[in-house]
């Protein structure tokens, strides 16, 4: 693509061209993410060390709101009201989900909807209220409908990277969640460094980073998996070609290391929460489930931990609260 668009072979509108294809595609691919994130452990792992996170600061409450920016399929709050379910140290009397979401509001709402009958054969109180926003710009702490009752956790899973490219919403995005002030904040974002302007930079990041991915999915899944094909063109293929062939405003898929990130945080008065032991020995248990799981490993990095693929960093997950 960047060959032929330098040497003139195709318009310049191309790539637009390419990321409409791609928005219709990917209208159809959910189940195929979902099917991979079973079979491979990178994404589970960062899933379930969030939550367990979350569940350890809201461990004493009675009422809990957890805001979710970005809730997909919902399954890791299955996962949480097990867990509630199952302690002897919980005296929940009600969980409340906000998600919040720019686009796709029809599977939001049916992702909650499926969740509140989920909690229903529980026996859980379960509520949730669905924010769709035009822009992030929109966001405002005034459409959550915050409860001084409720003990509030905020959950950010791979959405303040696609932020990166308009900085101005991530900050607005960041000024709010300081005025929501939640006992914790979890951030889990791609570990990598595809920001240079440099094309050899990107070219390089880019192998070393998608190279370990697709090893993982060469190690659990079969060569003829559809999820495994539909995951390697059309998922990860439009982020390669975006980071490596598009330049200025069209390359909107940006990552940076959790050590930007801290720097980042930090002018907002955020301070970072170390991870507890509990919670890197379950998510080592987790892997160890796995039978491609001797591949995948937790390195302890500040107070959280990345999650790497036979030693190449893939993900972070991190924790914060407002000073």
């Amino acid at each position: 693509m960047k060959i032929n668009r330098e040497t003139g072979r195709v318009a310049q509108n191309g790539f637009e061209s390419m990321q409409f294809d791609l928005q219709e595609a990917l209208m159809n691919v959910d189940t195929c993410i979902f099917a991979f994130h079973k079979k491979v452990p990178l994404s589970q792992v960062c899933q379930f060390s969030s939550f367990h996170t979350i569940i350890e600061n809201l461990r004493r409450a009675r009422k809990i709101h957890i805001i979710d920016l970005e809730i997909r399929t919902g399954m890791q709050y299955v996962l949480m009201m097990q867990t509630i379910v199952s302690g002897d140290e919980w005296h929940i009397q009600h969980i409340k989900i906000t998600a919040v979401g720019t686009r796709s509001e029809s599977k939001i709402k049916d992702t909650c909807k499926n969740l509140a009958d989920f909690a229903k054969t529980m026996n859980i109180t379960f509520s949730f209220k669905v924010v769709m926003v035009a822009d992030v710009l929109d966001f405002k702490i005034d459409l959550l409908e915050l409860d001084g009752e409720e003990k509030v956790a905020v959950y950010a899973p791979f959405i303040l990277s696609t932020l990166i490219v308009k900085p101005n919403r991530l900050e607005c995005l960041m000024r709010e969640i300081r005025k929501i002030n939640p006992c914790v904040t979890v951030i889990t974002e791609v570990e990598a460094n595809h920001t240079s302007p440099a094309f050899v930079d990107r070219f390089t990041e880019a192998l070393f980073f998608y190279g370990a991915l697709f090893d993982s999915m060469s190690d659990c899944l079969s060569d003829d998996d559809l999820n495994r094909k539909v995951m390697e063109s059309i998922f990860y293929g439009h982020c390669i070609r975006n980071i490596v062939a598009a330049e200025g405003d069209e390359r909107t898929i940006r990552h940076i290391g959790v050590d930007i990130w801290r720097k980042f945080f930090q002018r907002f008065g955020m301070l970072e929460i170390e991870l507890s032991d509990a919670t890197l020995s379950e998510a080592n248990l987790l892997i160890d489930n796995f039978k491609c799981g001797n591949s995948c490993s937790l390195l302890v990095n500040g107070g959280g931990f990345l999650v790497e693929w036979k030693g190449v960093p893939i993900f972070s997950v991190s924790a914060w609260k407002f000073i």
